[in-house]
């Protein structure tokens, strides 16, 4: 017997309310969006006043860790990482 090893999309899809911003709105700000939502993605949506906002980009954690903090290249990795207690 073969088992169906599919799965829909909508299984997987992020539930709703997509967490959304405008264009103008400043990286720091998403970046605290995606922290107090615990969202890894935000739809950036064009806002047409009396209409039904229209997505036109997308930024996740990764655009912000890759484009952003390339300016602190210099920075060191420990300043960045959250502390990790281990117990041995």
């Amino acid at each position: 017997m073969s088992e169906d090893k599919t799965t829909s999309v909508q299984s997987i899809m992020t539930p709703l309310p997509l967490e959304t911003a405008n264009p103008s709105t400043n990286v720091r700000d998403i970046a605290n969006q995606m922290k107090e939502k615990n969202k890894g993605t935000i739809i950036i949506v064009d806002q047409q006043t009396g209409t039904i906002s229209k997505p036109i980009r997308i930024i996740t954690e990764r655009d912000i860790v890759r484009r952003v903090l390339w300016a602190y290249e210099s920075i060191l990795i420990l300043e960045l990482c959250a502390f990790v207690a281990l117990t041995l």
